[in-house]
């Protein structure tokens, strides 16, 4: 993806929790990207989501997980 096309997509900033579209903010102060506002603006909600996915797979990897 060229750099001008990441300036149209959307990032979340951690510190002032808001939606920013482009990346606007130090790297690390911001997730992303996403492809709409409503994406960036649930970003934590997708983080968790995420986090628990992987959690899930390393528990089951594991041989600690319930099949």
């Amino acid at each position: 993806m060229a750099d001008e096309d990441k300036d149209k997509l959307w990032y979340f900033n951690t510190v002032k929790q808001e939606a920013e579209q482009g990346r606007i903010s130090p790297v690390g102060d911001r997730m992303g990207p996403y492809q709409t506002r409503e994406e960036a603006m649930n970003a934590w909600e997708i983080f968790n989501k995420r986090n628990e996915h992987w959690e899930n797979q390393d528990r089951e990897w594991n041989g600690n997980g319930s099949r």
